[in-house]
Formats: C-alpha cells, sequence, structure tokens
C-alpha cells in the first residue's frame, strides 16, 4: 500500500492500494523540473504542492519498475522485469531511470516510452544502492552504484571508471554532493560508520568519516559553506531514540573518525521519548532546516524544526 504525504500540510495527497500487489522494495523521486517524459502524454494537472517533482518510480520484489504520478494517482508499469528484487533506483532525468537488483545488474531505462535502453553487469553481488552522478568534462551521465563494493561508471559507455572501497557490508545510501558524495550502511551495526569520499580521489581512502555510535536507519547529507565547502551530515539512530548531527570542514583528508556535533531528539511534555521514523534536511529552505518524521508508519507526524551549528554557515 502506497500513501504520499504532504510534509507540510500533514496529509496524504496521493495513495495506491489495489494495482500495488507486489511488494515495493525500492522507491526514488524525479527531480523537480520538466517532468512531461515521466508520463505517457503530456496532461494538465490540478495546481498542487506535487507538481513539482511528482513522479516516483518504485521498484518491485517481483523485478518489475514502475512509474506512480501522484498528482493523477495514475501509474505505468516499464517493458522489462529484473531477475530479482529491485534493490536500488535513481533518476539521471525525467527521461532516463536507473534500477538496480538482486539480480547484479543495473537496467537503464528511457522513460518517456517505458523501454529499457541498456542493462549491464555492475557488481559481483545485489547492485544495494545507485545515485546519479552529474556528468564527465565531456559531457557523458556518471553514475555511481554500490553491492561489494562501490564503482563510479560512465553511463552512456557501461564503462567502470574507478572503484571506492571503504565499508564491510554492502552499502545501501549513497548521496552525490557535487564534487563529493557519501555512502553508509543503514541498519549494520558494525559496519556503522559513514564515510564521505572526493570525486576525484582514487577511492582507497574516504576524506572524512563520521562515527555515530549506533547504526543508522536514515542518512540525509548537504553542502554548506561556499569557500571552504562544509559537509553536514544527518543521521537517525536504530531504534529511532535520537539523531545525530555531523559537520566538516572540505580540504585536507581528515584520518580519525569525527564524532557527531549535536544530537537531536523529541520527547513529550513529561519527558517521555518520542521515536523518530526519519530526518532529512529540508534543501527547499536555508539549511538550517530539517524535517523530521515520528509517531508511527501508518500516520507519522512531519514537522520542520531549525538548528544552529554557531560557525557563520547557518
Amino acid at each position: 500500500y502506497l500513501k504520499v504525504w504532504d510534509t507540510r500540510a500533514g496529509d496524504v495527497r496521493a495513495q495506491r492500494a489495489a494495482a500495488l500487489s507486489d511488494r515495493v522494495t525500492a522507491l526514488a523521486w524525479c527531480p523537480p523540473g520538466d517532468e512531461t517524459a515521466a508520463g505517457k502524454k503530456k496532461k494538465k494537472r490540478k495546481s498542487t504542492s506535487l507538481s513539482q517533482g511528482s513522479f516516483l518510480a518504485l521498484g518491485t520484489a517481483s523485478g518489475k519498475v514502475i512509474v506512480f504520478d501522484a498528482s493523477t494517482e495514475e501509474q505505468s508499469t516499464l517493458s522489462s522485469a529484473h531477475d530479482g528484487a529491485v534493490q536500488s533506483l535513481a533518476w539521471q532525468s525525467a527521461e532516463r531511470l536507473f534500477s538496480g537488483s538482486a539480480d547484479k545488474h543495473v537496467f537503464d531505462w528511457n522513460v518517456a516510452d517505458a523501454s529499457l535502453s541498456g542493462s549491464w553487469v555492475a557488481d559481483k553481488r545485489a547492485v544495494s544502492a545507485l545515485t546519479a552522478a552529474g556528468a564527465s568534462e565531456e559531457g557523458e551521465s556518471l553514475l555511481l552504484s554500490a553491492g561489494a563494493q562501490i564503482a563510479l561508471w560512465n553511463a552512456d559507455t557501461k564503462e567502470q571508471l574507478k572503484t571506492f572501497m571503504g565499508h564491510e557490508h554492502a552499502v545501501t545510501r549513497l548521496i552525490f554532493l557535487g564534487t563529493h558524495f557519501v555512502s553508509a550502511v543503514k541498519g549494520s551495526a558494525d559496519d556503522s560508520l559513514i564515510h564521505v569520499w572526493a570525486m576525484d580521489s582514487d577511492g582507497r581512502k574516504p576524506n572524512v568519516t563520521f562515527e555515530p555510535t549506533t547504526a543508522s536507519s536514515s542518512v540525509s547529507a548537504v553542502m554548506a559553506g561556499d569557500e571552504p565547502s562544509v559537509v553536514r551530515v544527518l543521521a537517525v539512530a536504530q531504534g529511532g531514540k535520537r539523531a545525530a548531527l555531523f559537520q566538516q570542514e572540505l580540504g585536507k583528508r581528515v584520518k580519525k573518525p569525527v564524532a557527531a556535533l549535536a544530537s537531536i531528539s523529541v520527547s513529550t511534555a513529561d519527558s517521555a521519548a518520542i521515536l523518530l521514523l526519519a530526518a532529512a534536511f529540508d534543501t527547499s529552505a536555508p539549511r538550517t532546516q530539517i524535517t523530521v518524521a515520528r509517531g508511527t508508519a501508518v500516520l507519522p507526524i512531519c514537522e520542520t524544526v531549525e538548528y544552529s551549528t554557531g560557525d557563520g554557515n547557518d
């Protein structure tokens, strides 16, 4: 059962039950912009908060990829299916979508006509994370994938450009930040470190490593500041008791793991803990705001809170 929540208004804007009989194993929002290609044909839609970023890609346990329009609640299934559960999805643009699966393959989709443009074996294990990684100097599309290792690909030629080593378990979260990217393993107590890599590094050691005190259930990251750049990472602890805020100036490689700058928790008036479902930086607002989801997955409560790091980059 799929529900799309408006985190500001706190209500359900779209939902789908009957047509999603298969278990959803991955999802990714299409970046805001011209999304005409993600639908079968251009349609006039009602003016809602979903008018930007309204297309959602869903991966299923049976290997299918579905594009769902949260504005019209219509959906279309792309032409082919993986031989294993879809574990990761990444939009390169409104016209191009990548999916990674337990079958070790990455599929390259043309969303406009719901067809498969190409595929390749990307890992010796399941492809557990994907993120579009901008373009090369020649204008070719770049893609980061993760499984047994993290790999940078020329998505147009399917050529592997380099690998990044540093996690013991399969990476489940990749976040591209322009000159850098973040990698993390969600839910792993013995591989809880969060790495920040320079895209132009040799891939042998991360530039910065953040050290949560426990496994993380969700991870968000943004860049802040201009010169020098600062990376901020927000990690919700497994179990939801708190979220940790990390921050580090980027430049020379930091050899020792960096501890959290602050801890965020929510409680009732009588100090009873309220568990966090997820937390993320609010990129539509100044980067001193985060959106927190709490309560239950059936009826989440979302609120935006402000924070201050006291470093002048707020």
